[in-house]
């Protein structure tokens, strides 16, 4: 793999960028993370005429001649300088040397020509293959604390399993549910939970995230079931849907509970048109949840599976036997009302 050195300033970068010339978040890249004291900074260093890392992006020539500059590691650094010479965010730090600047157009017309002529090393991997380009995202990364483990199988992988729970994180569900927060899609714990969830629906429970690997690279090159796993994923999210409209005003939207309801409706085989068990599902599970507070508050009042459930939701809760025991705690209590 050929990785040229050179220079492009920031003028080029915008220009490519307003072209629609300059890819920034291509498959294998994490979402954008970066915060406002972390975009200050970088700004602060511009304006010093400090240097910066330099970045990495590849060059695809389309059959008509056009060239697409597709950035592998620097995707942060340049959408931060894009936004900011295009009057699209606003400093909130003290900037050294600079106390009054917020936008770019606070700056005087010598100290914007500085800041347009800023050069920035590049490395252009020019015909490199996807996979290569794949393999050097997480060659610079892997190293670093900054990617977690999730944004690292982003990079690494692309084929049916990672499609499949990119589709099902895109579910409407997850908008209301109040499960994932910001940080979580920014960080893609996201796509994390939902590869832990699906994998537990194909193999069974397991330990923490500890079999995540092993069915990205099962299902790289071919996921026949599919169809048939991201339409049972679907239904017992439908499900709870119908159960618990507003899943975020109870505890089964916490991570821990969420994923025992979703594992003990998925072995019992219910589906979505059973309305009238649905909705005495939901005066069985509002009684379990009263009956959790119970055992947290007043334990010796209650009954001891509701001591234990809550003692595995607490502690360790992603050890293997935690799982196991909440599951089997609630999957017998609601089989009581089938």
């Amino acid at each position: 793999m050929k990785a040229m050195a050179s220079n492009q300033n920031v003028s080029w970068f915008n220009q490519r960028f307003k072209e629609n010339a300059l890819e920034l978040s291509p498959e294998f890249q994490r979402n954008p993370v970066w915060q406002q004291p972390q975009k200050d900074y970088l700004i602060e260093t511009i304006l010093l005429q400090l240097p910066i890392p330099e970045v990495y992006y590849v060059t695809r020539i389309k059959p008509n001649g056009e060239s697409i500059y597709v950035v592998v590691d620097g995707q942060q650094r340049l959408r931060t300088i894009i936004e900011f010479v295009n009057n699209e965010i606003e400093l909130k730090s003290k900037i050294k040397g600079f106390p009054s600047i917020k936008k770019f157009d606070d700056l005087s017309d010598t100290e914007k020509q500085r800041v347009w002529r800023y050069p920035i090393v590049v490395r252009d991997l020019e015909d490199s293959t996807d996979d290569d380009v794949r393999d050097l995202f997480q060659r610079l990364n892997k190293y670093s604390f900054v990617l977690n483990d999730q944004e690292l199988r982003n990079a690494r992988f692309k084929g049916g399993f990672l499609t499949v729970v990119q589709e099902l994180s895109e579910h409407e569900f997850w908008t209301g549910s109040g499960i994932f927060s910001a940080n979580d899609i920014r960080r893609m714990l996201d796509l994390e939970y939902i590869s832990i969830l699906l994998t537990s629906v194909i193999g069974g429970i397991f330990n923490r995230k500890e079999r995540l690997d092993e069915f990205y690279v099962m299902y790289e090159n071919e996921f026949e079931e599919s169809s048939f796993y991201k339409n049972s994923f679907i239904n017992i999210l439908e499900i709870i849907d119908s159960i618990f409209p507003n899943i975020r005003a109870t505890k089964w939207k916490n991570k821990v509970n969420f994923y025992s309801l979703f594992l003990s409706l998925n072995s019992l085989k219910i589906e979505k048109d059973q309305h009238e068990l649905l909705s005495k599902f939901k005066d069985v599970l509002t009684l379990f949840e009263s009956n959790l507070e119970l055992a947290k508050n007043e334990p010796s009042e209650i009954d001891e599976k509701y001591s234990e459930y809550f003692d595995a939701a607490t502690y360790g809760t992603n050890d293997k036997e935690k799982r196991v025991r909440r599951h089997k705690i609630l999957s017998d209590y609601l089989k009581e009302y089938l």
